[in-house]
Parts: structure tokens; sequence; C-alpha cells
């Protein structure tokens, strides 16, 4: 039976723009155009070569974007940062999942949802790459592995650290320092400010987890703020002088190095020859395991351990310091139902386990994890994830052109090659935490209201003065 195809034309037995013999009879040919059927009669059929890969990529539409409101060299980039899931959600409305901006003078492609994101990642070292911006590459150290293989190397060099015998050595000294900081805090009855508090927290766990040792009161408050430059640089012009960000976040590295070096070089050089560590196991130690010990006095190497060391406490501190400022930024906020099932799980694990949070358990706290877990949904630590389109591709029916970088509208940890090494360590802390809270402690904010920046990092857009209650 015959239909109406999409052309407008008939089509039969699903051939589309076949015209019935009738309308091809010799009355609708002209003689001209029967001569030349005449003489191609009896050739082979004239072959047609079919688009390539490339050709039939490079028809694909670029993706659309709201080119409103544009700077000049700074695009979009105040109106993302000022208040990125409302610009996402407005531009996703508008464009779809996948559209493009123009974010710290670089064309970029926001992807809006979890699927395509995670096809985004999964292609990393092929399709797309690490990037960061270049005033944060050059303020943190942070260098961009583009070979798979040495970035493969690097993560299992720590790889160790995270694994469950090490992550039971770190709880005793973990509930250590929430108790004293929480038992600071509960002696001073006029509160305190939550990033500063947070922040501090933050780092304390970064370092001792990385270093193995815990730092001197006046130490942890100088390198937590130093650290901090050096994050206040990601979305910053990289213009080096003393009074703009990216000048104290140069300062603070230059400082950082130097703290480093003076503190813990000879000890990590000689730990890769003896196998003694001073103090406790740390995360290093597991990298300096990784390296040969009769490189301990080599230049490059020395550099490479006094820049892992700067990252991976720079990495510790962020995901830290920015989920332990939301946990007891949102505590207040909790629905009581929520407190309630999380003393109920308090109880039972303390019937079974006594007080000690040891490994068993940390394990038995699943309702305490879903809580960190939709906390961090709501503030996600890894907001300022990117990445940069090492070649040309398609993604959701789009172009995704070379050079382009491209960002989830919101993401927590990433996934893929680069997914975070330290997110059970971190979900350990974060439990913790909680845990401790629920059997002892209560938050109040007593500043009322407030809202909160996801970027660069988590924070509350104003002030805020916290309280901690002991019960």
């Amino acid at each position: 039976m015959a239909a109406l195809g999409p052309s407008g034309l008939f089509h039969s037995q699903g051939v589309c723009d076949r015209r019935p013999r009738q309308l091809l009879s010799k009355h609708t040919i002209s003689p001209g155009a029967r001569r030349a059927r005449s003489a191609f009669r009896g050739r082979s059929p004239v072959k047609v070569q079919a688009a390539t890969p490339q050709q039939v990529l490079h028809e694909l539409p670029l993706p659309t974007g709201d080119w409103t409101c544009n700077i000049p060299v700074l695009g979009e980039t105040l109106l993302f940062t000022a208040d990125p899931a409302k610009w996402s959600r407005e531009r996703m409305a508008r464009h779809g999942p996948v559209f493009q901006s123009h974010i710290l003078g670089k064309p970029t492609v926001i992807v809006g949802d979890l699927v395509n994101w995670q096809k985004v990642l999964s292609t990393d070292f092929k399709h797309v790459g690490q990037y960061f911006t270049e005033s944060f590459a050059k303020a943190s150290g942070v260098a961009v592995v583009a070979d798979k293989n040495q970035h493969a190397f690097q993560r299992k060099a720590i790889a160790h650290a995270f694994e469950p015998e090490a992550m039971a050595s770190y709880l005793p000294f973990m509930r250590g320092i929430l108790h004293r900081y929480l038992d600071i805090w509960a002696a001073m009855p006029a509160g305190v400010d939550l990033r500063s508090a947070g922040r501090k927290l933050g780092f304390e766990f970064a370092a001792a987890l990385v270093l193995g040792r815990e730092l001197d009161e006046s130490t942890r408050d100088r390198m937590s703020e130093h650290y901090a430059a050096v994050m206040n640089a990601f979305f910053t012009i990289p213009v080096d002088l003393p009074f703009t960000p990216f000048g104290k976040a140069m300062a603070s590295r230059n400082a950082i190095q130097t703290w480093i070096r003076d503190e813990f070089l000879d000890e990590a050089q000689q730990y890769m020859v003896t196998k003694q560590i001073q103090g406790r196991r740390g995360i290093i130690h597991s990298f300096l395991d990784a390296r040969e010990p009769q490189n301990a006095k080599d230049a490059l190497l020395a550099q490479q351990i006094m820049d892992q060391i700067q990252t991976t406490i720079l990495a510790g501190n962020d995901t830290t310091a920015t989920g332990m400022i939301s946990l007891l930024g949102l505590w207040p906020q909790l629905p009581q139902r929520v407190k309630e099932k999380l003393r109920e799980e308090q109880n039972e694990v303390r019937g079974k386990y006594g007080d000690e949070l040891g490994a068993k358990a940390m394990a038995a706290m699943p309702y305490a994890l879903s809580t960190v877990k939709e906390i961090m949904r709501i503030l996600p630590t890894a907001a300022g994830i990117f990445r940069v389109a090492l070649e040309d591709f398609e993604l959701a029916g789009k172009l995704i052109r070379k050079g382009s970088s491209t960002r989830p509208a919101l993401a927590v940890w990433g996934m893929g090659p680069h997914v975070c090494q330290g997110i059970p360590l971190f979900y350990q802390e974060a439990k913790m935490l909680l845990a401790i809270l629920t059997r002892s402690y209560d938050v109040v904010n007593l500043s009322g209201p407030f809202e909160w920046n996801l970027l660069p990092v988590v924070s509350p857009k104003t002030p805020v003065t916290i309280a901690i209650k002991a019960c």
C-alpha cells in the first residue's frame, strides 16, 4: 500500500520517493533525457563514496547558547559564578541539556544531565583531558597529566592510602581532632565563624592525613590561610601584582613551598632510604614507596615530592573544608525526623560496638552516609570541574569542537579516570562528624538565614556565626 512520504512523494514497501511507474513513462521524459539514458545503458552504475565519520561529525550542529549580557574576555563568567545553579537551569530551559557559553575567556560547553556528563568523563585521555584555569594551575602547582600511563602510575602510587586497613588506622586521630575542635568551639558562647572554622578543621584533617602528624596551632592557622588564598585564584585573571587575588595566591604558594621544603623534604628523602617513619604513616609515604631509593636526593624528584605534598593537601583541604562547612552549616536546618533517625542509628551502633568509633562501627551507619550524600548533592564539593576537548567529538547530537572547555552544570565527585580517590576518606570523616554531633553536641545558627556560594568552593555568601552546644 502506498503512503505519503516525508518529502511529499509516494513511497511503497518502505522505499521512499519511488514514484509509480506510470509517472515515469516516455511521455514524461524529454528526448534528451532518453538519449542520455540510452547512452549509459549497459554500463556499471556510478559508485557514490560514503561520507567519512569526520564528514558526518562536522555536519552536526554546534550547541546553541545565550550570548546576551556578554562581557569582552570574561564572557558570561560573572553571571555563571554568581549563581551557577540558577544560571544553568535558565539556559537548559532555553537550549536543552547541552549548551554553549563563554567563560573565563574560553568557549565552554555546559552539560546539564548526568548521562551526557558520564559520556564526557568516560572519554578522559581520548576526547577530553584535564583543564585548570591558568591562574589556578600556576598558583596551586597542579600539573595537567596528559599521559594516561603516567596518570595511572601516580594514582596507583597513593592508592594504598585508601585501602580498608589504612582507613581504619586513621580513625583514632580523626576522632581526637573532631572532639578537640568541637570542645573548643563549645567553650565559645559567642560562637565561631562558619567559614573560618570549617577551613581550619579541613586543613588539619588534610595535613595530618598526608603528613602523618599534627601541626601546632600557629602553623595550622597560617597554612590554612595560605591554602585558602590559593583556592581563591580559581576564577581570577593571572595578573601577578601584590594586591591582586592572583598575586596573593602566588605569594601563598611560595610560602607553602618554603614550609614544605624546610619542614618535610629532608624527612621524606630519609624515609625513601631507611623506610623509617617519624610519627604516623601518612598518604605521602605511599607516594614515596613508589620511588627508587637511589634517587632520593635527585633535584627533580625533590620538587616532585614538594609538589605532591602541596597538591595532595590542597585536594584534601578543599574537599574536607567545604564538606565540613556544608555539614555544620546545614545541620540546624535538618528536619527533626532526620535527626531522630540519626539518633536511633547511633543508639544501635553504641549498643553493639560501644562508644568507640572503630571500623565496624563506622560501617554500621548507612543512614548517616545517606545524609552526608544528600548534603553533598545540595552543596556539591566539586562544582568547579572542567575538561577540555582534545579533539572534535559528538555529544547529544551536537559537535563539540577541539579546544572547547566542558563542565557539568553541577557535580559532586566527578567520575572516570580522574574520579576523586579520597571519596571513602571524606565519607569516613563526614560520618564521624555526624556521629559525634548526634551523640554529644548540637549546632545553632546565630546569624539567621543565609545563601551559599558554590564557586570556586562552597561557602556562605555572607559571614555566618554558629554556636556549638554540648548536650
